[in-house]
């Protein structure tokens, strides 16, 4: 290929490549949440739903910051009538950068700060209150599987004070429209070094307000 056609589309490509990534990726996220955390192994799984709110914004095609906020208030009620309740909170706030593959695929990389807090009242009425917090890295995807739909995916480690472990997330996405939707999943499972930890299992969907 003559090299003054080559770079002539690379400075053709590269400029459309990130505007296709860069305006599927800005987005406000509010959204409802639901499913089960279970604090430690054999305590039962306390099921509820929460609320919270998610902005990314790409500072270039190539870098990006992330803020986030969710709250999601569990119970398990036993036979007898009593409950047991935990309220899990967590805000994070992280950067990363992007590679865009094609205007159809693009991958990252994320870091961040979390802050984790934790309220559980058990069936005598104590409540004990635990706030952790620490650091973590995530990795993922996002492939516009059709002209209107979209799937992502990431999976991470984060560290908060004691607590440790693995985390996943997918999700769809409408990619059409400035005010779409999205439903996603989440997995993390944290331990702390004396065996315990805290398991969550929750479903996200909502309203993604995208934005260039």
């Amino acid at each position: 290929m003559n090299k003054r056609l080559l770079v002539c589309t690379l400075i053709a490509t590269v400029p459309a490549l990130a505007q296709a990534a860069e305006g599927r990726f800005n987005a406000v996220d509010v959204f409802f949440s639901g499913g089960t955390i279970e604090p430690t192994p054999g305590s039962g799984e306390l099921g509820g739903r929460g609320a919270g709110a998610r902005i990314r914004i790409g500072a270039t095609p190539y870098v990006f910051a992330t803020l986030q906020s969710e709250k999601v208030p569990t119970e398990l009620k036993f036979g007898d009538g009593s409950k047991q309740e935990l309220d899990a909170s967590e805000t994070r706030g992280g950067v990363g950068a992007r590679w865009i593959l094609d205007p159809k695929l693009s991958a990252f990389m994320r870091g961040e700060i979390a802050s984790l807090k934790t309220e559980f009242r058990a069936t005598s009425g104590a409540t004990t209150t635990a706030k952790e917090s620490g650091m973590g890295g995530h990795a993922g995807v996002e492939f516009r599987a059709l002209p209107f739909l979209g799937i992502y995916g990431e999976g991470g480690y984060l560290t908060a004070g004691d607590l440790s472990g693995f985390e996943f997330t997918v999700g769809l996405e409408s990619v059409e429209s400035t005010v779409g939707s999205f439903l996603e999943y989440r997995y993390s499972n944290l331990d702390d070094s004396d065996g315990g930890g805290i398991e969550y299992s929750l479903t996200r969907g909502g309203i993604r307000i995208r934005f260039e």
